[in-house]
């Protein structure tokens, strides 16, 4: 018979006279793979170690049962006007630490035989330009027409190593260049360009207000839940006060 086999039957009459460390016997036994004589193992190895295992067990259980309740109740819509309202708030805070640019870009077979016309779509780019550069994507070694969305420099030029050398007279708002290489011809339509120390546009920064305010919403049902808890505990009078010794 083992030592811990010998020390369970020692605390065994003593443990079965504490109410609630039966219920807890009985919730334990009846996880998977566990038994009566397996709970009291472990009821009997959280008794001995309270500071190592018991507390932060404890506690490790109140925050995932917090966490639990909260996700389910937890609202995670965001409507336009809640992300514009703290946007506008803490704008302050949205500085950029990259420069942005807003482009459309094709890039070409060396010795493509539509080059001009292509040249001049991306540059007019009206509605049937548009129309008409998307049907021939097929053609190009690579293209971006969507000039609504903000792209930092560094992703734009590992994208197009073409450019690093000329990205100072390229990436200005309004500019139109074409480059080549031994890869193809390169033409690049910037629309606008924001740069570092700059009020981050909103849109750039809505998956991060997404993060802040929900949250924001974690934190206050947490804090709800604490208070809901501990009134219960008070009106129920199910509740003890621990002093350190």
């Amino acid at each position: 018979m083992d030592l811990e086999y010998q020390a369970l039957n020692g605390h065994s009459k003593l443990m079965q006279n504490i109410p609630e460390i039966n219920n807890l016997i009985k919730l334990i036994s009846k996880l998977p793979g566990l038994g009566p004589k397996s709970a009291k193992r472990i009821i009997l190895k959280l008794i001995n170690n309270r500071e190592e295992l018991m507390k932060p067990l404890a506690q490790t259980l109140s925050e995932a049962y917090k966490n639990v309740i909260v996700s389910k109740q937890l609202d995670s819509t965001i409507t336009e006007q809640e992300y514009r309202d703290y946007y506008e708030t803490n704008k302050e805070n949205f500085r950029l630490k990259d420069l942005l640019v807003k482009l459309r870009y094709v890039q070409l077979p060396v010795n493509y035989e539509g080059l001009a016309s292509v040249r001049e779509k991306l540059g007019r780019y009206n509605e049937k330009d548009r129309k008409s550069l998307n049907s021939q994507d097929y053609q190009f070694i690579s293209s971006n027409f969507n000039d609504s969305v903000w792209v930092r420099k560094e992703i734009l030029l590992n994208t197009l190593p073409a450019i690093r050398d000329n990205s100072e007279q390229v990436l200005k708002k309004s500019n139109f260049t074409q480059l080549q290489d031994s890869l193809g011809v390169y033409l690049v339509k910037i629309e606008d360009v924001l740069n570092p120390n700059d009020t981050a546009p909103l849109s750039y920064v809505k998956p991060t207000l997404k993060q802040i305010i929900l949250n924001k919403r974690k934190l206050e049902l947490i804090k709800k839940l604490e208070t809901d808890i501990t009134r219960d505990a008070i009106e129920t009078n199910n509740f003890e006060i621990y002093k350190n010794e």
